[in-house]
């Protein structure tokens, strides 16, 4: 399974802005220490009985989107939520937490990507 992440470049909903070449620098340091990202479902405790996937070849594609090529849905209470979910048609946002500075203009910069957690929309996509 694909995912989009992020726009990079553009305000999210928060007003929040990541610029491509700090997601990208954070994704060589992942890569560079073969760290795996965790996800999670409908709420982000950080607790590892609460994953529900894992992202893996994360990278920015031609359209400035934070992309997973690879996300591996794991056998966990939340993991089969997921799987569920998809099956029935549910529209999944994902979205990237972490740790970073913003500033007035909601620029983010000194960004760690600490997980991704996909939110359930009851809103078919037909």
């Amino acid at each position: 399974m694909k995912i989009e992440i992020l726009q990079c470049d553009i305000p999210n909903k928060n007003g929040r802005s990541y610029s491509t070449e700090m997601i990208k620098n954070q994704l060589e340091e992942i890569n560079q220490n073969n760290k795996q990202i965790l996800g999670y479902y409908n709420n982000n405790t950080g607790n590892l009985v609460d994953v529900a996937f894992i992202a893996k070849d994360l990278k920015v594609d031609e359209n400035g989107f934070l992309i997973s090529n690879t996300v591996q849905i794991l056998e966990t209470p939340m993991g089969i939520l997921l799987k569920k979910d998809l099956a029935q048609g549910f529209n999944i946002k994902f979205n990237i937490s972490g740790k970073g500075d913003i500033d007035k203009h909601g620029n983010v910069s000194n960004y760690t990507l600490d997980s991704i957690t996909g939110i359930a929309s009851p809103e078919f996509e037909i």
